[in-house]
């Protein structure tokens, strides 16, 4: 079961991350604007996360071409 987190602007969602707390990775993660899209909303969403879970997050193993491309640049 996931637990769903959302990041929002005064009046819209843009991202929102599903979290598989039992295996502490995330399962999905959307930035819903492509002009909302390379600015940080994901690295701070994952900060967050972690923050809350007081755990490194791990990556899911199916990853997205855009989803491989983040977790390199997390380390």
């Amino acid at each position: 079961m996931a637990t769903f987190y959302d990041a929002h602007t005064r009046d819209e969602t843009v991202a929102r991350a599903a979290v598989e707390v039992f295996r502490c990775c995330i399962s999905d993660v959307l930035v819903y604007k492509d002009s909302n899209r390379r600015k940080g909303i994901a690295t701070a969403l994952y900060k967050l996360i972690e923050g809350e879970l007081g755990r490194p997050l791990r990556p899911s193993r199916i990853r997205s071409k855009s989803g491989r491309a983040f977790w390199p640049s997390r380390r």
